[in-house]
């Protein structure tokens, strides 16, 4: 049952030590961002094709971060997604 549930998931630790688990594709550089409103963290890549913007990777599971847990508004940032 535990193989199913991870099936196509990727375990990972950040640099600041939060651990979690993900969707295939994501690549070390990559980066987690919350957005307003929403419940759980996205995998963001920069685009390079498209200078100063992003692609969205996937959804994950970062414990500690859930449910906007780690949300502070005013470490904001705005940008592009492509």
């Amino acid at each position: 049952m535990c193989k199913l549930a991870a099936n196509g998931r990727r375990f990972f630790i950040t640099e600041a030590g939060f651990v979690g688990v993900t969707c295939r594709g994501v690549e070390e550089g990559d980066k987690i961002v919350l957005f307003l409103g929403g419940a759980s963290p996205f995998i963001i890549r920069e685009c390079q094709s498209v200078p100063a913007a992003f692609n969205l990777v996937g959804t994950a599971y970062v414990h500690g971060i859930m449910d906007g847990e780690a949300m502070r508004l005013e470490e904001t940032t705005d940008f592009l997604l492509v």
